[in-house]
Order: structure tokens, then C-alpha cells, then sequence
């Protein structure tokens, strides 16, 4: 068995954005996946919390010094790592799901960021190559998709 996982953003005819729509998409958000995406999904309270610290990291008089870049670092570090532990309980609370989705040929993480730069669409397609190494299915870690799928 193999799986080849992919990152992409989701479209937004609103803002003219092209996304991904291929029939292997999987919209991994809170707030658009549905209950197919609630295992893999940040739940509520960190998206909400993550999403108010990186408005505060881009305010120009925020607080330290530091300058916007390192400020959306260190807030993206603190979510991330917030992010995996979801994972690990989601991964013992919700087994069959990952199974599913470990289970299929090819999947592309969807999610509404801009880039999977700072997008939790990347450590969880880093997270089912490390899932799958340990039950013994091969994940392969195709990056993000580009324009022009």
C-alpha cells in the first residue's frame, strides 16, 4: 500500500483565487471540511487562538522589538506544536479516519492559507509520512501543489 500526499489551497471564487479542485482534494478545515475533516481539523479554540495571535504579530507597534517576521515565527512555532498534540489525540480518538485516509492512493491537503507556509495543511501531511513509517505503509510527501495543477 502507498499513499502520496500533497498540499494545496482551497479556491475562492469570492477574491478570484484559483485553488485546487481535483477529485483527491481533502479540505482539512475547521470551518468548511465537515465531519470528514474534524479528525485532522485544528479544533476551535486554537484556530480561534491561532488566528488572533498572528493579527497581533502583524500589528506594526506590536510589543518586543521584533520584527514581523520573527513575531509570525514564533507565534506559527507555538500553534504548530499546539497543533500536533491535537493530532496525537485525534490519532488515538479517531483511528479508523486515519486509516482511511492513510488508506487511499493519493490525497491533496486543502485548506484555505495562502501557502503551507505556517499552514497546518503541512505538518500533517508531515505527520502521515511519520504514521505511516510506523504501521508500515508507504507515504510518499509530495509538497505543496503549485499554479497550473
Amino acid at each position: 500500500m502507498r499513499l502520496t500526499v500533497y498540499t494545496a489551497r482551497l479556491p475562492n471564487p469570492k477574491a478570484k483565487i484559483e485553488g485546487y479542485r481535483g477529485p483527491d482534494a481533502f479540505n482539512v478545515t475547521r470551518r468548511g471540511g465537515g465531519a470528514a475533516a474534524d479528525p485532522f481539523a485544528p479544533s476551535d479554540l486554537l484556530l480561534d487562538a491561532g488566528l488572533a495571535c498572528k493579527r497581533l504579530a502583524k500589528k506594526k507597534s506590536a510589543p518586543g522589538g521584533a520584527t514581523e517576521e520573527a513575531r509570525l515565527d514564533f507565534a506559527w512555532a507555538w500553534y504548530r506544536e499546539l497543533y500536533l498534540e491535537e493530532m496525537r489525540a485525534s490519532y488515538r480518538r479517531n483511528r479508523p479516519a486515519w486509516l482511511a485516509l492513510l488508506g487511499r492512493g493519493r490525497v491533496v491537503l486543502c485548506c484555505w492559507c495562502g501557502t503551507a507556509h505556517r499552514c497546518h495543511r503541512r505538518p500533517l501531511a508531515e505527520v502521515l509520512v511519520l504514521i505511516g513509517k510506523r504501521i508500515r505503509i508507504e507515504v510518499v510527501d509530495g509538497g505543496e501543489m503549485g499554479a497550473g495543477w
